[in-house]
């Protein structure tokens, strides 16, 4: 193998010698030679593409990029967030600058605060102490102090809703004001269910994940005695109750992988119809008025019944005392920061944890300060060229199975389709955070500030008119379809400079990355949720019955081909909705059609195309320019959870599925008919 790996190094080196063509500009030079060193060094050549272009194309990531207990997975989308902390880091501790914003400066002091907090400080854990005695009293702090609960005093809805409406945390269950899913010209509250740090039942449930539910039990008894300097025995027991409960809450929550759709899950009420519905289970009207204040007359209500039902039945099986330290434990982890060692991990810990706060501000530095108007170009570009693509398929014969009348409707929601980048240069950051005075040897009165201005960014939303959805608190690193706006919002951090797009790559590897990704965002406005709204974002059903049935009856190949992979020593799990399956595997297509009609029109040089020293055509590299941004490596102990909790297929699987099943990958590499990548049956939607 070491001999191999230094013929390769070799033979890269003579043809980047060979490969610097008269008057083409040093730094593009530099940068194509680079990315061909990158795309080398990840392959394991020894492979066979033709049986798994993963490990052909991914097999030697893992020996560059080593995950760990901390950071269980390390893919090229985790890469990109490392990528963009670390110059969001150097733009955070410079000193204040004519070109920085208000909310710039006070961002700078919110991480300074946190990199001033000293660990296990006693007046850190006081003044926690202190916020949740705001809200009441709590079981656990008696106890230790040998002080009896007086339990009778005890209101947890109304308790709930106090934490809500003064620091916007939100504890078993959620009123929020958002656009109608049905609507989207008018605001409606939805009542659902809180969020869960594990987004699956299995992982609550199943007995082969104990594991990790005495992991998390361990880990909030570690809190409660570090923060709150409670003894161990008292934190062990109380760890036990909570997550139980939370066990318990979990099995009514809804699981993504359940596949439902918003209209199976939220039921449209009047105010008054939800008011006498639940008013065995809660004054829903007091509860909501205690969150937001006075509610408009016309505002209608969503409920999610099944889970609302299901919280009251469980509330009334536990302890009050359980159900009080569950609250107050979820309200103070907000309060909660665990300092490491080294200066490199608490710059990392602090960025993370202001991100939940300071989002549309890190994005917006970061647009200012490290993307070009190329990337935008380079994206629009692409984006009209996908467009293009995907409308011929529907007007020709390629996608006959849907009724003329549905393919174009199809046609008129993709043409009313629109692409963002989310660098929030029109935000009004005066008007949300204007008065906003933090202290840079306070961390938690910070905190504190911050929760507060949330809130009343949420509780301002009862009397505004509709507004997009935010997903930048989840910090996606890859582009997102908003449904309810027909919209893809790409967020800045994809857009970090060589890495899924260069003016200075061949389009071969720009349409085969960052081209295949915004072609899998396009495709979600057509899959099994998407194609239930209309070209306005509205949910609506558009789709002709006939046309269903064929929808349906494709789904069920992918359903069946996926479920036959296994990772992490078990089975895929069955999952209803294949939205991510189907855009992935329409998504390599439509990118590769895009990719062909824009060669066939620019007719580029061939040596522009390709990159020295790989010996690949043009085509073949736009395969290996897909799969390489799927490339990952995750702790084995974790495979199973993750591919438990995920609506993705894992990595490997977003490979060498879709490419299994598109006959022109077969066609670039000769794969034989009956190979691993060949198989003779395929599923194809679009």
């Amino acid at each position: 193998m070491r001999v191999v790996g230094r013929l390769v190094g070799i033979l890269w080196l003579l043809g980047i010698s060979q490969a610097n063509p008269i008057n083409q500009p040093q730094e593009e030079t530099t940068i194509r030679q680079s990315k061909a060193q990158e795309i080398l060094r990840y392959m394991n050549t020894t492979a066979d593409p033709c049986e798994d272009f993963y490990e052909f194309t991914c097999g030697n990531y893992g020996k560059y990029h080593t995950p760990s207990q901390e950071n269980p997975k390390i893919g090229v989308m985790q890469n990109l967030q490392t990528k963009m902390k670390e110059k969001l880091k150097v733009l955070l501790a410079a000193r204040d600058s004519p070109s920085d914003t208000a909310i710039d400066k006070q961002a700078k002091i919110f991480y300074r605060s946190c990199l001033n907090m000293a660990a296990n400080n006693q007046s850190h854990a006081d003044k926690r102490k202190a916020i949740a005695h705001e809200f009441g009293q709590v079981p656990i702090l008696m106890e230790q102090e040998g002080v009896a609960w007086p339990a009778e005093n005890f209101d947890w809805l109304h308790t709930v809703a106090n934490m809500a409406h003064k620091l916007g945390v939100v504890v078993l269950l959620e009123f929020g004001v958002a656009i109608d899913f049905a609507n989207n010209s008018v605001n409606r509250l939805y009542i659902s269910q809180q969020e869960f740090p594990v987004p699956s039942k299995a992982i609550y449930l199943k007995e082969e994940y104990k594991p990790l539910r005495d992991h998390y039990k361990n880990a909030i008894a570690a809190d409660l005695m570090v923060f709150l300097n409670v003894s161990a025995e008292l934190a062990t027991q109380a760890a036990d109750a909570i997550v139980d409960f939370e066990c318990m809450l979990a099995e009514g929550m809804m699981d993504a992988q359940e596949g439902l759709g918003m209209a199976e899950l939220y039921k449209l009420m009047t105010q008054e119809e939800a008011f006498k519905k639940y008013a065995s289970h809660m004054d829903i009207k007091k509860h909501a008025s205690d969150v937001f204040g006075p509610l408009p007359e016309d505002l209608k209500v969503y409920m999610q019944h099944d889970y609302f039902v299901h919280l009251h039945s469980t509330v009334s099986k536990v302890p009050k005392s359980t159900l009080a330290n569950y609250i107050f434990y979820k309200l103070l982890k907000n309060f909660i920061f665990v300092q490491p060692e080294t200066e490199e991990k608490r710059q990392n810990e602090c960025l993370d944890a202001m991100k939940k706060y300071f989002f549309k501000n890190l994005d917006n530095m970061y647009y200012r300060h490290q993307i070009t108007s190329d990337s935008g170009k380079g994206i629009s570009e692409i984006w009209q060229q996908l467009k293009n693509s995907y409308q011929k398929s529907l007007e020709s014969t390629e996608l006959n199975w849907i009724q003329e009348d549905t393919r174009k409707y199809a046609v008129k929601k993709l043409q009313a389709m629109s692409i963002e980048i989310l660098s929030y240069e029109h935000y009004d950051f005066n008007k949300t955070h204007g008065n906003l005075s933090l202290d840079e040897h306070d961390y938690i009165g910070n905190l504190r500030k911050m929760l507060e201005v949330m809130a009343a960014i949420e509780r301002a939303k009862i009397n505004e008119p509709p507004q997009s959805i935010d997903f930048g608190q989840q910090v996606s690193m890859t582009p997102v379809h908003m449904v309810l706006e027909n919209a893809i919002k790409v967020p800045v951090a994809f857009l970090q400079p060589q890495t899924t797009w260069s003016q200075h790559f061949p389009n071969a590897l720009n349409y085969g990355s960052m081209g295949s990704v915004l072609a899998h965002e396009l495709l979600h406005g057509f899959d099994d949720t998407g194609r239930t709204y209309d070209l306005r974002g509205n949910n609506y059903e558009w789709w002709d019955s006939e046309s269903s049935a064929q929808f349906d009856n494709r789904t069920k190949c992918l359903r069946t081909q996926y479920t036959g992979y296994s990772y992490g020593g078990h089975q895929l799990p069955d999952m209803a909705n294949q939205g991510e399956n189907i855009a992935d595997n329409g998504g390599v297509r439509m990118a590769y059609q895009a990719y062909m009609n824009w060669f066939n029109n620019a007719k580029p040089s061939m040596e522009m195309e390709t990159l020295p020293g790989l010996n690949y055509t043009n085509w073949q590299l736009f395969f290996i320019g897909y799969a390489q941004i799927w490339c990952e490596t995750t702790l084995e102990e974790f495979q199973s959870a993750m591919a438990s909790m995920d609506a993705h297929v894992p990595e490997k699987m977003r490979v060498i599925g879709p490419l299994s099943n598109f006959e022109e990958f077969s066609k670039a590499y000769q794969c034989p008919l009956g190979s691993g990548m060949n198989p003779q049956k395929k599923c194809k939607i679009y």
